[in-house]
């Protein structure tokens, strides 16, 4: 017999989903001007890719499109280790263009703009005071699959919803640190 105080799943569902909505920045939404002239339901066959959202949404800058298109991950993690790139600036259109995708399909599990940012900038005052990246992929920007416990983070399994873990799971620390002893 079901309990009363269970939400029905479609409930925790759009919940959800609205959170991850609300921690976008307010700066970052896609504005209804360009909305109103996309048709994106599930028998269109719109290119996205071809309609250049992120570049007509005027979220980024020429600056942030320029890093986020320019350049092969390779080429990002050299800039990146050389101090040519900083972290900040590298990981900021990314996260723009994460939000973006966000908002057209519902893509993301989680969002948490904030850590990658607050982990950009500590990276790059990390490399300003040692000389030397943390690691080969030092400021690289990348998206963990939603099976890796994040603290404060639920995996997005339903019956987890009101229950995230309060630590980040072991194999995300490499991603962290490449050298020992360093966060």
């Amino acid at each position: 017999m079901a309990s009363k105080s269970l939400r029905p799943w479609e409930d925790v569902a759009f919940n959800k989903q609205a959170e991850c909505l609300a921690l976008i920045p307010s700066a970052w939404i896609i504005p209804p001007s360009v909305l109103k002239d996309i048709s994106l339901g599930p028998e269109s066959d719109t290119n996205v890719i071809a309609l250049d959202i992120p570049r007509k949404s005027g979220i980024l800058a020429n600056t942030e499109l320029a890093i986020a298109e320019g350049y092969n991950a390779r080429e990002l993690a050299a800039k990146l280790g050389a101090g040519e790139l900083s972290s900040e600036e590298v990981t900021l259109p990314f996260s723009k263009r994460a939000a973006i995708a966000q908002q057209l399909f519902n893509c993301l599990i989680e969002t948490f703009f904030h850590r990658p940012l607050e982990r950009a900038r500590y990276l790059d005052a990390y490399l300003k005071e040692h000389g030397e990246p943390i690691g080969p992929l030092h400021g690289l920007p990348i998206s963990l699959k939603d099976s890796f416990n994040l603290a404060k983070k639920n995996i997005q399994f339903l019956v987890y919803s009101d229950l995230p873990p309060g630590f980040d799971h072991l194999t995300t620390l490499p991603i962290h640190c490449s050298k020992p002893g360093k966060r």
